[in-house]
């Protein structure tokens, strides 16, 4: 039988603890720096390899391949790619970068 002297006791639900310290860096202006190197960083992707099935209407173009000067199919395509951002700033213009 229990004892009816017995109480029951609730404890409060358990709380998060509060987060670690970050470490002291040996700068001085270590805040100024991570927030101008943050915003100025690029975001990479991984190279792959993808095919492309596109159709065209070639009234207007001076051919397919590129050439300087004229305008081509695969000249219009390498700008698409680029405004796209499919193919990056420096490797602009240089098909071997993404063939």
């Amino acid at each position: 039988m229990e004892n009816p002297y017995t109480k029951i006791t609730i404890s409060p639900p358990p709380q998060e603890p509060d987060p670690k310290k970050l470490k002291m860096s040996t700068t001085t202006s270590d805040d100024d720096e991570t927030t101008t190197t943050d915003t100025t960083k690029k975001q990479r992707y991984k190279r792959r390899k993808v095919a492309i099935f596109f159709a065209y209407c070639g009234v207007g173009y001076q051919g397919m391949q590129k050439n300087p000067g004229a305008k081509t199919i695969e000249g219009d395509l390498e700008e698409a790619l680029y405004l796209s951002n499919a193919v990056p700033e420096q490797d602009r213009n240089n098909p071997k970068r993404y063939d």
